[in-house]
């Protein structure tokens, strides 16, 4: 006889500037709230949210969008003073995770493998290559654009972008779940089918390979980030991995994670309750063709 798991009740609240974001409605009986801009002031959006989970003793925060990681990285010591956790990794790992330049550096020399990229400026290019411009502090794919670079010719990257050499291959996402002290808790890996608006559109849930495994315990204990790690990689016909980016948030590629029967929001509230988290491991791949392991949103034309 199985001891049932006793599931914690828990009040879940969804902020937005406005409180009437088609996202606020996903959670039936989540309560709406309403925040300050970030980019208006930091200061305000921060004290703002603050008084919120003071008022409506909101323990557990889940910040989702690069533009408050940064703030709420600064904050976090001033909210755990008040009692509450926000699930957010340190002011220095955000900085250089969301800092695409800062980001390459950081990486290639604590031994990861990358792209080759370039910064701001010309560039004399010695072989023919395709590369992708991205802004430094992008998200969302928003101002990426692919260029080819043809040999003797001078590639000009404008100010607040970098170009990164494109690698070809299979792209994956990957979930690096850590407790609350940055810990190494799971992993779960996605192939992707196909991508939207820079968001993973289709994905199958794959095994972890023992690479993959080895990769994922190597980047919690170098960083040591907390809660969810969103990384984009590719590995080319040759099997070498190249790391591509670093979302230290729940991504766009989540929903496969948990749908494949990884609950990594709870999982974090089990860790915050003093709680073993449960985790399902992925043993085999279903074809993706049969629409059985296709986890996404129909397509929309």
């Amino acid at each position: 006889m199985h001891q049932a798991l006793s599931i914690p009740v828990v009040d879940v609240f969804v902020a937005d500037v406005d409180a009437n974001a088609a996202g606020t409605f996903m959670v039936p009986k989540s309560h709406r709230l309403k925040t300050p801009r970030v980019e208006s002031s930091e200061a305000e959006y921060a004290e703002a949210l603050l008084n919120l989970s003071l008022d409506k003793k909101i323990k557990l925060i889940f910040p989702l969008m690069d533009f408050e990681l940064e703030v709420l990285s600064k904050w976090r010591e001033l909210f755990e003073e008040k009692g509450i956790k926000v699930v957010v990794s340190d002011n220095l790992f955000i900085n250089t995770t969301l800092n695409k330049d800062n980001f390459q550096i950081a990486m290639e020399k604590n031994g990861y493998c990358l792209p080759q990229h370039l910064n701001e400026g010309a560039h004399n290019i010695s072989v023919d290559k395709d590369f992708i411009l991205k802004k430094v502090r992008g998200s969302g794919s928003v101002g990426l654009r692919e260029i080819h670079a043809k040999m003797g010719s001078n590639l000009i990257v404008d100010s607040g972008y970098i170009a990164q050499e494109k690698i070809f291959g299979q792209e994956y996402g990957l979930d690096i779940l850590n407790d609350l002290e940055g810990n190494y808790l799971h992993c779960c890996l996605k192939r992707k089918i196909s991508m939207r608006s820079g968001e993973t559109d289709q994905a199958t849930v794959i095994p972890v390979s023992p690479e993959v495994l080895a990769l994922s315990r190597q980047i919690s204990r170098d960083f040591r980030h907390v809660g969810n790690l969103d990384i984009d990689f590719i590995i080319t016909d040759e099997g070498k991995i190249y790391l591509i980016d670093f979302n230290p948030r729940f991504g766009g590629g989540y929903a496969f994670t948990q749908a494949a029967g990884n609950n990594y929001l709870r999982a974090m509230v089990d860790c915050f309750l003093g709680r073993k988290p449960v985790f399902v491991e992925i043993t085999k791949s279903v074809n993706a063709a049969k629409g059985v392991s296709v986890f996404g949103r129909e397509n929309e034309d």
